[in-house]
């Protein structure tokens, strides 16, 4: 895929770091591929950020096709910019178009568009921030009819970008859903399609109403076994061993989550992947077996938890140390100071 240029480049950013709440400083580029069934996916352009005109009867608006990536980029210390690991966020793309019955995006094109993209805009990052990517395919058909769309869009947008949640450097409060659930087996759990993130709002705001951060869904079936956060993976760490939920149709395969995987051994944690049942966590904790609870995601990096609560009953944790050195070698991969920073980073 070519990608043409029709915009300039944005003024270099000042070194002031991003006080703007988290995907609310726009980057003034936007790139665009139209995928039509007799072409498959045509060249790109990167242009201006602005709005599109879109009928009513566009098939995204009426049958929710649309999947979407965020990944991050960030200066190195040679003043350079690097995208963590694009190359994994493509396939996962592919992967969420194919279950909505959607065109894969070729990975290869994935990275250069990104890549491109980054490039253009590479004058707006300083080297505190991060630029997060928001890659985004979406169905445009004008018609009616329960069928899957015959044409798609493919965008990439962005922001300069901070700290997820300000809290002030307090460790996360998460609710523990009993009303509602996330995902079900043999659902879109596992594609980062929007339908799945509008089915949490609710939860989300009941929980934000009581003071929670964050809900922690449980499965579907049995309303037993934790699962994922509305915005991240999650991870418990009970003496030298990492225990995380498997991947799987009703969790996302998260990226940064397998970062932190492949990270652990050289930090001296055992991973331990296997279904977590909720009454084991909060037995563990207040045994003093569970020290750490903390969100993974690509957003907000490594999230501590310092608080569960589930029907009225908060169970505490005050432990940080392993997740602060979780998010240390995870900024050094970012960086190109890491032993994957090779295979990971990708110089725009």
């Amino acid at each position: 895929m070519r990608v043409h240029i029709d915009a300039p480049p944005p003024p270099a950013a000042s070194d002031e770091a991003c006080r703007a709440d988290f995907g609310k400083l726009f980057l003034p580029g936007l790139l665009v591929s139209d995928w039509t069934s007799d072409r498959g996916f045509g060249d790109a352009t990167i242009g201006p950020l602005q709005d599109w005109p879109l009928s009513p009867f566009a098939a995204v608006l009426h049958y929710g096709q649309s999947v979407f990536e965020g990944l991050k980029a960030h200066r190195t210390a040679d003043g350079r910019v690097a995208i963590f690991r694009a190359q994994a966020h493509g396939e996962r793309l592919a992967r969420s178009a194919r279950r909505m019955g959607m065109p894969e995006l070729p990975v290869e094109d994935f990275v250069a568009t990104c890549k491109a993209f980054v490039q253009h805009q590479a004058p707006a990052l300083n080297a505190t921030d991060a630029m997060y990517l928001r890659p985004l395919l979406f169905g445009t058909e004008i018609a009616l009819g329960v069928h899957a769309s015959s044409s798609y869009r493919f965008a990439v947008m962005g922001c300069i970008v901070g700290e997820y949640f300000k809290t002030g450097g307090a460790q996360l409060r998460i609710q523990v859903s009993e009303k509602y659930v996330r995902a079900a087996p043999g659902g879109t759990g596992c594609a980062k399609t929007a339908g799945n993130y509008a089915a949490s709002l609710v939860a989300q705001a009941e929980a934000a109403r009581e003071g929670f951060h964050q809900v922690l869904w449980l499965d579907a079936v049995e309303r037993a076994y934790v699962e994922e956060t509305g915005a991240m993976n999650v991870g418990f760490v009970a003496g030298t061993t990492l225990l995380t939920p498997p991947v799987g149709d009703t969790i996302l395969d998260g990226i940064t989550r397998r970062s932190v995987l492949a990270l652990a051994p050289a930090l001296g944690l055992s991973v331990e992947e296997r279904r977590i049942k909720w009454s084991e966590v909060e037995e563990r904790i207040v045994a003093g077996e569970i020290s750490e609870a903390f969100g993974i995601g690509t957003a907000a990096l490594i999230a501590p938890i310092g608080e569960l609560g589930r029907g009225g009953k908060v169970v505490r944790l005050r432990g940080g140390e392993v997740a602060a050195r979780i998010k240390a070698a995870l900024r050094a991969e970012q960086l190109g100071h890491g032993a994957h920073a090779a295979e990971w980073l990708t110089f725009a």
